[in-house]
């Protein structure tokens, strides 16, 4: 269903990085116990943590290898005391996984309307993600299309629980389109592939190594 406002939260706070594979498996636990309860507990929504999906993302590209994302209600959440106090008291093992990151984007994120409405009360298991820049003369063309054409496509699609769009306030100024898939055998199939190579398309400027697909490892919500 499309909607026009947020079915959920209204904002996101998104991070991709890469670690050396010695520490991956203590990363994830140490999300899944730590990071996660404590946001979840100052009432973050919904939290997941992603590895790069090898078969249908190309590794050879400078894609981050591994995405978390946070759900909160509005953007506001991000900047309150409680999430700031909780980046600003750090414990001994949340500043030595911060030190190990390597080469991390982080990124505020809030909504933009509309979206594909779906899912469950957490992350899908299957995520892509496009980053992009809008040129300032392509801006109405391309945003008539997406709620036009491609937001109506997606909806269509049943393997397509959600498509949702952000736009950074922090971090690089990016467009962002989060697609959660509960297969993704969509993916070879034409009429996905059609919509894909759209000459909409050819009127962004793409950030490096997009699009990107993950798969959800941990999630907690």
């Amino acid at each position: 269903m499309i909607s026009k406002k947020p079915n959920r939260g209204s904002s996101l706070l998104a991070l991709f990085i890469d670690i050396e594979e010695k520490w991956r498996e203590g990363f994830r636990e140490w999300l899944e116990k730590d990071m996660f309860t404590a946001r979840l507990k100052i009432g973050f929504r919904a939290c997941a943590s992603y590895n790069i999906l090898s078969s249908v993302s190309d590794l050879s590209s400078p894609s981050s290898k591994y995405l978390t994302v946070y759900e909160v209600d509005t953007l506001g959440d991000l900047y309150s005391s409680p999430y700031q106090n909780l980046r600003k008291y750090r414990d001994k093992t949340d500043l030595e996984f911060h030190e190990r990151f390597i080469n991390p984007h982080r990124y505020t994120l809030n909504w933009v309307g509309p979206e594909l409405s779906g899912g469950g009360k957490s992350f899908s298991r299957f995520l892509q993600i496009d980053r992009f820049r809008i040129p300032e003369d392509n801006i109405q063309n391309f945003n008539s299309w997406l709620v036009d054409q491609y937001f109506p496509y997606c909806d269509e699609e049943s393997r397509i629980e959600r498509v949702r769009r952000y736009f950074s306030i922090e971090g690089e100024k990016l467009h962002f389109l989060l697609h959660e898939f509960s297969d993704i055998g969509l993916l070879q199939d034409r009429s996905w592939r059609n919509m894909q190579r759209d000459s909409a398309w050819s009127e962004v400027d793409w950030f490096a190594g997009m699009p990107t697909v993950y798969e959800r490892v941990v999630h907690a919500h």
